[in-house]
């Protein structure tokens, strides 16, 4: 059985539990911050196999969130 996340995992496979990481990160509101975050945060996400074979839309997912906060919350 691979590693897994400790929580409830987005696939259907079983997981075992494994360590569980916070990540708290700050970025400035530019447009071109946000892709070298996303991709080390899916780096982090790949390694912790956690989502496996959803990786893309979790990566999908954060993108439009953090493109979301820089566009309309970090501007106020």
């Amino acid at each position: 059985m691979g590693r897994g996340c400790g929580r409830k995992c987005l696939s259907n496979k079983s997981r075992t539990a494994g360590p569980m990481v916070q990540v708290k990160v700050s970025i400035r509101s530019a447009i071109n911050e946000i892709s070298p975050l996303i991709d080390r945060l899916i780096l982090l996400i790949k390694e912790g196999n956690c989502v496996v074979g959803e990786e893309i839309n979790v990566e999908i997912a954060l993108r439009e969130a953090v493109t979301n906060a820089v566009l309309h919350v970090g501007g106020s």
